[in-house]
């Protein structure tokens, strides 16, 4: 607030000097001797000379007029006072002017910039890492790792919103003390797309997207969703053939030293996804494998019947998630002839 002084008002009176006083003079005519007057009405008594003086100085003694001329000089104070008004009134805008700065950091805390959001649009070659770990006689922890390639396709609603449909095409396995795992791609390519929303969120000064965890039956169709508990047997009606090869759910092959043949198994695969971008603008991933779950309902030899218990490696370091770009239109075939050259 501008707060303005004001002196004190001072107001000085001059004071007026004496009129002289001329008398009248005294013709011959009316006088006869020196001092006796003959005309009453031009005769000037002396003894009287001072009447005069007093009227004069009355008008020097105006004491009313100085009083009346203080009171402007008080009520001038009035007008500075209220000029502070103004002045207390001039901050209001400025206060009301800090509330739309405000604003713009509430409406963008959950959209990043429009450069990040238009590098995620398009279709994607995706390749998820994920490891199993199974205890199995005699041989004891055994760690599998594998590869799961897909396509990633990235939509943007009409009011912008982005969406994600994912599709499964091919599943392959680092060896391990087991032997080598194989799955064939008509299992892999049994699973449905999904297509799921993705959101944004900020931790700290960077930006991720997410896609919220979803788990999806394979060799198996629930009931009600695919949270409820896995069959237990080829017997359970929710299980199906479904890489018809004529076996119950899925077929995985093992070949090692020990024993060849086929795993039928049940699965309940669960992931989400969280994504940022890359130094070069890239979009990128961990996958969360949390809640994944399976079960052996059969085998071709009776040494691979046991429902080995397993577990899935939760770690972002054995969960990485690559994306590579492809073009429109891309489906699973047109991935898989491009994997020799699409991650490296």
């Amino acid at each position: 607030m501008r707060r303005i002084t004001v002196g004190p008002l001072l107001v000085c009176l001059a004071a007026c000097s004496p009129n002289e006083i001329n008398l009248p003079a005294v013709t011959d005519a009316a006088t006869t001797d020196r001092g006796a007057p003959t005309d009453a009405s031009t005769a000037l008594d002396v003894s009287s000379s001072d009447a005069p003086i007093a009227p004069l100085d009355a008008p020097l003694t105006i004491d009313v007029p100085a009083v009346q001329t203080d009171a402007p000089a008080v009520q001038t104070d009035a007008p500075v006072v209220q000029t502070d008004i103004p002045v207390v009134q001039t901050d209001v805008p400025v206060v009301q002017t800090d509330v739309p700065v405000a604003m713009p950091d509430a409406g963008v805390v959950d959209r990043p910039p429009a450069s990040l959001v238009d590098a995620l649009v398009g279709t994607w070659a995706t390749r998820v890492r994920g490891t199993t770990v199974q205890t199995a006689p005699i041989i004891g922890m055994v760690r599998t790792s594998s590869s799961a390639f897909g396509l990633a396709v990235i939509t943007r609603a009409p009011a912008g919103e982005l969406s994600i449909t994912e599709r499964a095409c091919r599943v392959t396995f680092d060896r391990s003390t087991l032997g080598q795992t194989s799955l064939e791609d008509r299992a892999v390519q049994s699973v449905a797309p999904a297509t799921a929303a993705l959101r944004f969120v900020r931790v700290g000064a960077a930006w991720r997207w997410q896609r919220a965890a979803r788990t999806l039956a394979v060799g198996w169709r629930p009931t009600t969703s695919a949270e409820e508990m896995l069959p237990a047997a080829a017997s359970d009606p929710r299980v199906y053939d479904a890489d018809g090869d004529g076996n119950p759910g899925v077929s995985v092959r093992i070949q090692s030293l020990i024993v060849n043949g086929f795993v039928y198994v049940v699965q309940a695969q669960r992931g989400a996804l969280d994504g940022d971008w890359d130094a070069a603008g890239a979009p990128r991933a961990v996958n969360n494998p949390a809640g994944s779950t399976q079960r052996t309902v059969g085998a071709s030899v009776r040494t691979l019947e046991t429902d080995l218990p397993s577990a899935v490696d939760t770690s972002a370091a054995a969960n990485a998630v690559t994306l590579a770009r492809l073009p429109p239109g891309a489906d699973c075939a047109s991935l898989i002839a491009a994997l020799p050259t699409l991650f490296r």
